[in-house]
């Protein structure tokens, strides 16, 4: 079976040292237009590897608004929202760990749940005197 410019696949894997059966499924897989095969091998890659990633719990339409109706709404705990979910859905339920990532994420659009402040929060003190303004004693004075 030729190839890519009339070569055969077994020609083609020899050279890159690749099983022909590796080199055939790719040729099919991508196989177009020399100059538009590596963007759409690249596209067709990402698709591929998007797919058949673990698809997160959240990204159900109707159990995110719910989760971010009970939150925002009436302000309930993580703890209370995946009770109640587990109660109502059974089986799709979401972890409060779930929850918690998505909060701090800014995945469930909770503006006023993100930590606000940050910093040290305590006050100087100030010194009752500078070192210059001490008296003359004390210069002399030593602690042994």
């Amino acid at each position: 079976m030729p190839a890519r410019g009339g070569q055969d696949v077994r020609e083609i894997a020899r050279r890159l040292g690749r099983p022909a059966s590796t080199v055939s499924r790719e040729l099919v897989r991508n196989g177009c237009a020399a100059s538009a095969r590596r963007p759409r091998a690249y596209r067709a890659c990402a698709r591929r590897r998007e797919l058949c990633r673990r698809r997160g719990r959240l990204v159900d339409p109707a159990l995110h608004d719910l989760v971010t109706s009970l939150v925002v709404g009436r302000r309930w705990p993580p703890e209370q929202v995946a009770g109640r979910i587990a109660l109502e859905r059974g089986a799709a339920a979401v972890s409060t760990s779930t929850i918690r990532r998505a909060i701090r994420r800014g995945e469930l659009d909770i503006p006023e749940l993100r930590r606000r402040r940050s910093g040290d929060r305590r006050g100087d003190i100030p010194a009752p005197y500078e070192l210059a303004e001490r008296p003359p004693e004390a210069a002399v004075c030593s602690v042994k």
